[in-house]
């Protein structure tokens, strides 16, 4: 998504990012554009059978605004939409919702899942254990990411992870 205009306004308003307040006004407001060639690129991968998940540092209470947002981009169909904006509020439902969403939040719940040698708690609060969480739970191969910051990657791909998907150091 394209917040360049968000951005303009905090030059124009002479104000600073602040996440609580007017970015998450901006992004339940679901206004923002795509960057040039994204939606034709994720419409591309799609058509050959490749299953775009989207991981974003917008808090999971700003849910249904970015979800209307993607919807209104084309990149989440009219279920898909259904879907996020019926979003659970007990544990168990949002444990339900992380196994079959393609849109993943900061600040989402923790998520309990049986694993081969016991139970596992996946901690979906940020990218890089959402990531995990995509390839190790729910069997997604990240073929790539593409993303507007640097810092959204270090922690993943400068990091190593064991086979239960704990962090180790390098």
């Amino acid at each position: 998504m394209d917040n360049s205009p968000f951005q303009k306004w905090q030059i124009v308003a002479g104000t600073n990012f602040d996440e609580t307040t007017s970015w998450r006004e901006w992004c339940d407001a679901g206004q923002a554009g795509s960057v040039p060639g994204a939606v034709e690129f994720v419409k591309f991968a799609s058509e050959r059978g490749i299953k775009p998940i989207f991981i974003t540092t917008r808090e999971n209470v700003t849910r249904k605004g970015t979800a209307e947002n993607l919807h209104k981009l084309g990149l989440l169909d009219d279920d898909e939409l259904r879907f996020e904006l019926a979003y659970p509020t007990d544990p168990a439902g949002q444990q339900a919702h992380a196994m079959k969403t393609r849109l993943f939040m900061k600040k989402m719940t923790k998520v309990s899942v049986s694993m081969p040698n016991g139970t596992k708690d996946y901690i979906l609060d940020n990218k890089f254990d959402q990531r995990v969480f995509c390839e190790r739970v729910r069997g997604f191969e990240i073929a790539f990411s593409i993303g507007d910051s640097l810092g959204d990657y270090a922690e993943y791909y400068g990091s190593l992870v064991d086979k239960d998907g704990a962090h180790v150091q390098a």
